[in-house]
């Protein structure tokens, strides 16, 4: 694993949060375990700390997720914050027809006071060669 920054969560605490977020499959079936294969940080952070992980579920499947910390106080010009952005995620794309990334859930992770974005995580591409 790599060096973590203080702004975001510790590995235990991020598997703890991410287990909590995948607990069930779609079917509705309870799954009971969540490996962390790795992170990386998110070089188009901004606003929020965010990074890029890599977990894999108890089934042998691979997910890599975009996990977005925020606490509760939005930065100046920011007047929605993530939990709106999360609430965006649920309610209006996930039933878009377009692409857009899976939307896993948000967590509260009650040890730092922070709220938590996870969702797939998509590859863009920035056209140049």
């Amino acid at each position: 694993m790599i060096s973590i920054p203080a702004s975001l969560p510790d590995d235990e605490t991020l598997r703890r949060g991410l287990a909590s977020i995948l607990d069930t499959d779609d079917t509705g079936k309870r799954r009971t375990g969540v490996s962390l294969l790795g992170r990386e940080n998110n070089e188009y952070s901004s606003t929020y700390p965010s990074e890029i992980v890599d977990c894999q579920m108890e089934d042998g499947r691979i997910l890599r997720l975009y996990c977005k910390y925020s606490n509760e106080k939005a930065p100046k010009g920011q007047r929605k914050g993530i939990v709106h952005e999360a609430l965006v995620y649920q309610g209006v794309l996930k039933g878009s027809t377009s692409t857009t990334p899976r939307y896993y859930g948000v967590y509260n992770d009650l040890q730092k006071g922070n709220k938590w974005l996870v969702v797939e995580h998509m590859i863009m591409h920035s056209g140049r060669s």
